[in-house]
């Protein structure tokens, strides 16, 4: 077989096996990090809980995100909405995937580290409930900042040009759990299994036989930032927002401290 004939075969190999990989569970991937990034939101690495809309936020000298202050806007008008997003069933692999870091936050309720060891015969795989996009109009949150006392912590935290107002976020209220074998086939929730995964003896009553074991937990996974910035007026002050892209979040957060 000539080089080129061998490359054209290879290549053809390759579609076949992307073809058929692409199913609703996707393996060794960030699927969820992948469906966040194309629709222009950055990835909160891990999901949390706590806050979210209206959330200021800075980052340390690692480049680590900080929550400044919460519930300086609680009280302006927000639109809610259910989004299609986050449809891959995803599997998990360690809680360095976004979907991992997520199931860290119900650990008090359910333990699927047992499934990262090389030798587990068993696989976990985690879709979101609800998610749901959280979301200020412009217009409306920079009225908000204009309207805050000069000499407050959130009026000062909002203009502080290393800080960062989350105007658009993705959230999620809670988690499904659904373990599978090497072959791909659902497990049903048994007393060995939920005993395995450190599963909390009201859930593992509620859910013992069933295909999906589901948590309530209200996270935050992703989101849309927006600097404040102060503009001196001839009688006032003017608030100017913009909103930035990940890469210039990116920068921001890789910015010498």
């Amino acid at each position: 077989m000539t080089t080129a004939r061998a490359h054209i075969v290879v290549a053809l190999f390759c579609a076949v096996l992307l073809v058929s990989c692409a199913t609703p569970r996707e393996l060794g991937i960030d699927a969820w990090k992948r469906d966040l990034e194309a629709e222009k939101l950055t990835p909160i690495y891990p999901p949390r809980a706590g806050d979210g809309l209206g959330t200021i936020a800075t980052f340390d000298a690692a480049g680590r995100e900080i929550i400044v202050t919460s519930g300086c806007f609680a009280k302006v008008n927000s639109d809610s909405y259910r989004v299609a997003m986050l449809l891959t069933e995803q599997k998990i692999q360690s809680s360095a995937s976004l979907a991992g870091g997520a199931s860290d936050l119900v650990k008090g309720k359910l333990d699927i580290s047992f499934a990262f060891s090389v030798s587990s015969d068993v696989n976990v795989q985690l879709s979101p409930i609800s998610p749901h996009i959280s979301r200020y109009e412009t217009a409306v949150l920079k009225d908000a900042v204009g309207k805050l006392d000069r000499n407050s912590v959130c009026y000062k935290a909002a203009v502080n040009p290393r800080n960062v107002i989350l105007f658009y976020v993705l959230s999620v209220d809670g988690l499904n759990f659904t373990f599978t074998d090497k072959s791909d086939n659902v497990l049903k929730l048994n007393a060995s299994l939920l005993a395995a995964a450190k599963v909390d003896s009201e859930l593992a009553r509620k859910f013992e036989g069933k295909a999906t074991l589901s948590i309530a937990e209200k996270m935050l996974i992703g989101y849309r930032a927006m600097t404040a910035r102060e503009l001196p007026g001839a009688f006032m002050d003017v608030i100017e927002l913009e909103e930035l892209s990940p890469d210039q979040l990116q920068a921001k957060r890789l910015a010498p401290r």
